[in-house]
This record gives C-alpha cells, sequence and structure tokens, in this order.
C-alpha cells in the first residue's frame, strides 16, 4: 500500500515539474510578445 502511495506521489512530483517547465516557458514567451507589442506601439 505504501509502495503504491509513494508512485502516485512520484508521479504528482514528475507532473509538477513538467508543468512548472511548461509554464516558465509560457511565462517567458508571454513576457516576450508584450515587449514587442509595446515595443511596436512606441515606435509608431
Amino acid at each position: 500500500m505504501s509502495s503504491h502511495l509513494r508512485d502516485i506521489s512520484l508521479t504528482y512530483q514528475t507532473l509538477t515539474y513538467i508543468i512548472d517547465k511548461k509554464y516558465k516557458v509560457i511565462l517567458v514567451y508571454c513576457q516576450e510578445v508584450i515587449t514587442n507589442i509595446t515595443y511596436l506601439n512606441s515606435n509608431r
């Protein structure tokens, strides 16, 4: 029973790790898009 719980915990940690990585990438991408938009707007 405890090994089963450990498996679930490991899976959860892996998932959160992957999501965290992807989320960071998405965040950086959004920031770049926003800075590009403001840059374009300021250059008009």
